[in-house]
C-alpha cells in the first residue's frame, strides 16, 4: 500500500498533475486486500496490536487526509482505522501522526487546484 500510495502522489507532488489512473487502481486493490484480509481479524498481524498496525496507520491516514479516495467503502479496513486510532491516543497519536497527515494531505490537494 505504501509503495502504491507513493506512486499516486509523486506526480502531484512533482508536476501539479493529478494521479494517473492505473496508479490509483493499484493504490485501490491494495486497499482492496487490506480489507479483505481484515475480514477475520482485530489487528493487522495478529489478535494484538503490532508495529504493524502503527506503520500501516501512517500511510492510511495520510490518504484519507489526501481526501480522493473514498475509504469508507472498505469497510474493514476503516473499523480497523477507527479502532486503531482510538487505541493509539495512549501514545499521542492525534500528535504524532494525525497533525503530519493533515499537514501532507492538505500540502498534496493543494497541488491539484
Amino acid at each position: 500500500m505504501t509503495l502504491d500510495f507513493a506512486l499516486t502522489k509523486m506526480p502531484i507532488i512533482f508536476a501539479g498533475s493529478a494521479p494517473n489512473e492505473e496508479s490509483k487502481k493499484k493504490l485501490e486493490e491494495s486497499l482492496e486486500l487490506l480489507d479483505t484480509f481484515l475480514k477475520d481479524q482485530t489487528w493487522l498481524a495478529g489478535p494484538t496490536m503490532t508495529i504493524a498496525d502503527f506503520s500501516i496507520i501512517a500511510t492510511f491516514s495520510t490518504i484519507d487526509a489526501f481526501g480522493i479516495f473514498e475509504l469508507t467503502k472498505y469497510e474493514n479496513l476503516w473499523q480497523w482505522y477507527e479502532r486503531a486510532k482510538s487505541a493509539m491516543a495512549n501514545f499521542g497519536y492525534e500528535e504524532v501522526n494525525q497533525v503530519g497527515a493533515t499537514a501532507f494531505g492538505n500540502a498534496l490537494k493543494s497541488k491539484l487546484k
